[in-house]
């Protein structure tokens, strides 16, 4: 909705006959009487978008900078030199206007989230509701948000004076009022006759803004703020005018639209000019679940508009320059009063050339370290709760460098502060082994865990015999990050423990019952479940054993790490003792076989009369200065001499050198402007036989490739465009890159894996912790080509 200034509230048309008209009878939309307080339920269908104008003594037209027929409220002339090529950065503040008895004071969280979905819709995402438009190029950073508290600014009233007090430069912010927006859902002010003055900017009803199915059906798909910004833009609505117009000079002014008779509302495909209403369109009327998509040629006007009427609104993100990436955006603290207080969280920084960059805190309560940095590195975020009282607070981080082309980009802190009486215990889930399922050797016990403080323990119990800690993983659970977005280091809900079953009394022979216990920072324990199981040790047949360093979760360092194991398989067969069927993986690459054929008395003497009781140990030299800094996986695995093969162990560990060095790649593209590879197969394997011939697997009809793997299984993945023999020496060399999608945000590759960028080789060994549904996304540059996988991990057992 545009709305004008001054008495005349009335739809933008092209036509001045129609003006009149729409002073009288306002538009129709049907929306729920519960949406909009104070509008009839025969009211409401006036109140979706609301063209407001100034009166023509009051307006100011705005010269744009090139050809004034470029893209005014008469013509739009679709030039060469609009059609999006670089991404438009647009910063974005929202001022929440709310009651002074405090409601109507949307959370940030809302905010966010709207901005998630304006950055999904403009640049026609992958894998959101919005993926089958066009991308405009067009995304938006939020700035700030600010709050007031004005009963009358509250319901719209003394809108200069509400935009005076509270506004930012015009020129160089997009501004969003949240209030009542006098009943409407929204309105905007058109670039051609407002850009730059107090009145411009965008006013947004506070219950119509927000993210995906933000419960006010049928517009709660944030959809709203696209519209209007859409106008703020320069666009006008598929149906203007009121007639079958056509070309570039009249209705729309855009010809790639259908000519509309009339505004669309709920989702009923119609047909007023003889050809299908543009239902899809996001400056149509259609409920929020309908819309999908700008055109090509409004991607045009859009950006015509941008340069020539807002031209120092945006910054341009070029293809290739240097950037600042940070893997995470949002951190979550809480404190409790004479209480405890979340700890310390990493904020990893990773750079895609030399930059030498600096934090910025705006808090006193909030403190990093390092300040300051070259390339890439750690810093310890940190809160101090002295002297708060109980409320929320937010503070910002920022990561500050000259040469970098997104500098600063931001981290936003929150810190709950409450009474001890509000403390609550762990809550999670104890998610595998499947209960009543047979199993033998190791297995991993895994599951999830959040705190409203913070998890400390989570420990694994055979009946009443502790048997070992797990380790909390980072990015293992991503649908439990996304359930739960406010919590204190929700990135870390996943947990996972590699259980050695021949370990057990009776030798791992029976009916065992697990219990899972969680204990949080304030010493609450609670159990996240018990679950019974059927182990078979005296029938197996492979072999079996464990790492024994580095310890689960350890940190290590160097160019010479030891990796000590051992190995053993049943009677009456033999593990080689030179070691050479026996390999040691690193986030899913082999590097060779450890020295073998040690002895170590505790395994010669729990496990006497193997073939191997006297030599079971083994070791090898790790060069961790060959790896990022960050969390990874090792495991073994070993091959008897009948032909008997699995997996030994599976352990996190933490790499830390001198230097810089972060595991987070940054991604100078934005996925969502790549076209999607919606045909080409990927060639995958399963297992350790890497020199095995891959297997086609072809995308679905949405373009995207699945592919299962149970818990603990190796994946290797192809890219290649050759559908006939995949090895790793006819790989074509293409460079890739590649990151994991989380709530339709990039996130780095998963823990536990490596990607070859040159040859287009990704290797996953997902440890213990990792179950459901992983999304990723590989760009292939040479093509301009990315493929969506979606890879889903079973429970590595189920019931018998």
């Amino acid at each position: 909705m545009i709305k004008g200034r001054g008495k005349a509230e009335v739809m933008m048309k092209k036509l001045s006959a129609f003006l009149s008209v729409f002073v009288i009878i306002g538009l129709a939309f049907n929306l729920n009487k519960s949406f909009c307080e104070g509008i009839s339920s025969s009211q409401a269908r006036g109140k979706r978008c609301l063209v407001k104008r100034r009166p023509p003594h009051h307006r100011k037209v705005s010269r744009p900078l090139a050809d004034s027929g470029d893209c005014t409220l008469s013509r739009t002339v679709i030039k060469n030199e609009y059609w999006p090529m670089q991404t438009y950065i647009i910063p974005i503040v929202f001022h929440i206007i709310h009651k002074t008895d405090g409601t109507r004071n949307i959370p940030d969280q809302r905010i966010h989230r709207q901005v998630q979905v304006l950055n999904q819709d403009f640049a026609a995402t992958m894998g959101s509701l919005g993926e089958k438009g066009y991308n405009t190029k067009i995304q938006f950073e939020l700035v700030q948000i600010t709050r007031t508290a004005n009963d009358q600014w509250h319901n719209d009233q003394n809108e200069v004076q509400y935009k005076h007090a509270l506004g930012w430069d015009q020129q160089r912010y997009l501004n969003v009022y949240v209030n009542t927006a006098s009943g409407y859902l929204g309105y905007s002010y058109l670039p051609q006759e407002d850009s730059g003055d107090v009145y411009d900017g965008v006013v947004m009803n506070y219950e119509a803004v927000g993210g995906r199915d933000s419960g006010n059906a049928p517009f709660d798909q944030g959809r709203t703020l696209v519209h209007e910004i859409g106008h703020y833009l320069g666009l006008l609505h598929t149906f203007e005018g009121y007639g079958c117009y056509e070309g570039y000079e009249a209705g729309d002014l855009i010809a790639d639209t259908h000519s509309e008779n009339a505004e669309h509302y709920g989702c009923t495909q119609t047909y007023t000019c003889g050809t299908p209403d543009d239902i899809h369109n996001y400056m149509n009327y259609t409920d929020d679940s309908c819309m999908y998509e700008f055109t090509a040629e409004q991607a045009n006007r859009l950006v015509c508009c941008l340069v020539n009427y807002r031209p120092l609104l945006f910054s341009i993100y070029p293809n290739g320059a240097a950037i600042i990436g940070l893997n995470r955006t949002v951190l979550n603290f809480t404190a409790v009063l004479s209480g405890t207080t979340t700890g310390p969280q990493d904020l990893w920084v990773s750079t895609s050339g030399t930059l030498d960059w600096s934090v910025g805190i705006e808090v006193s309560w909030l403190s990093c370290s390092p300040t300051s940095g070259a390339n890439d590195g750690v810093i310890s975020v940190s809160v101090n709760p002295t002297g708060l009282g109980p409320g929320t607070y937010t503070g910002t981080i920022t990561i500050t460098s000259a040469n970098a082309v997104n500098s600063p980009p931001k981290v936003t802190v929150n810190l709950m502060v409450k009474d001890a009486s509000r403390d609550r215990p762990p809550f999670g889930d104890f998610a595998t082994p499947v209960h009543g399922s047979t199993v033998s050797s190791s297995i991993p016990v895994s599951g999830w865990v959040l705190d409203d403080v913070e998890v400390t323990s989570v420990k694994i119990y055979s009946g009443s015999t502790y048997i070992g800690k797990s380790v909390l993983v980072e990015g293992a659970r991503p649908d439990v990050e996304n359930a739960y977005p406010g919590y204190p280091k929700n990135h870390m809900a996943g947990w996972g423990y590699m259980m050695l079953t021949n370990l057990l009394t009776n030798g791992g022979n029976g009916v065992y019952t697990l219990t899972v216990k969680a204990k949080d920072s304030a010493g609450n324990q609670v159990i996240l479940g018990s679950k019974t199981i059927f182990i078979n040790n005296a029938e197996a047949v492979k072999p079996f054993g464990t790492i024994d360093t580095p310890g689960q979760g350890g940190i290590v360092s160097g160019s010479n790490f030891v990796n000590w194991g051992w190995v053993l398989t049943p009677q009456p067969n033999v593990i080689p003792t030179d070691g050479s069927t026996i390999n040691v993986w690193v986030d899913g690459i082999k590097l060779g076989h450890p020295i073998y054929n040690i002895y170590r008395a505790d395994i010669a003497s729990r496990f006497p009369g193997y073939a191997n009781s006297n030599g079971a140990v083994g070791y090898f030299y790790l060069d961790t200065t060959a790896y990022t800094n960050g969390v990874h996986t090792i495991q073994w695995t070993a091959t008897d001499n009948a032909g008997n093969t699995d997996g030994i162990g599976s352990r996190y560990f933490t790499i830390r050198n001198n230097g810089e060095s972060s595991r987070m790649a940054v991604l100078s593209e934005k996925i969502s402007q790549i076209p999607p590879d919606i045909s080409t197969p990927v060639g995958i394997k399963k297992g350790y036989e890497t020199d095995s011939i891959c297997r086609d697997v072809y995308p679905d009809t949405s373009g995207t490739i699945n592919i299962k793997i149970k818990e603990l299984e190796r994946i290797e993945i192809h890219l290649t465009p050759n559908t006939q023999q995949v090895t790793l020496k006819n790989t074509p060399s293409h460079l890739y890159s590649g990151c994991l999608v989380m709530d339709n945000a990039s996130q780095p590759l998963p823990i536990g894996s490596t990607f070859d960028p040159a040859r287009g080789v990704f290797s996953w060994s997902p440890g213990p912790g990792f179950v459901g549904d992983y999304w990723l996304v590989f760009i292939d540059k040479g093509r301009n080509r990315l493929k969506k996988i979606n890879i889903r991990i079973l429970p590595g057992y189920t019931k018998n």
